[in-house]
């Protein structure tokens, strides 16, 4: 059985038009400590695990970089990465 560690997530490109470099680079801090925080949260977990569904990843501190809406919806783009690699490990 696979566990956190095994896990390998391809989210593709994302990409903000117009960001300067500093915002761009503040964008993926940001995604990369959500990420962590997800791997920290799945750290011991059998694949399939209940409490895979109640991943939620933080990207608040990026909502003025983004378009209205698109925090939510690259969150959940997101989580849908996680959770579909997640349950591929089954």
């Amino acid at each position: 059985m696979s566990t956190a560690a095994d896990l390998v997530i391809d989210i593709g490109e994302i990409s903000v038009a117009n960001a300067s470099p500093e915002d761009a680079a503040r964008l993926r801090a940001v995604i990369e400590r959500a990420l962590a925080e997800a791997a920290r949260s799945l750290a011991g977990l059998t694949a399939g695990a209940q409490t895979l569904g109640d991943l939620r990843l933080d990207l608040r501190e990026v909502r003025d970089l983004l378009a209205p809406g698109a925090e939510a919806a690259l969150a959940q783009r997101l989580e849908t990465a996680i959770r579909t690699a997640w349950e591929a490990t089954r």
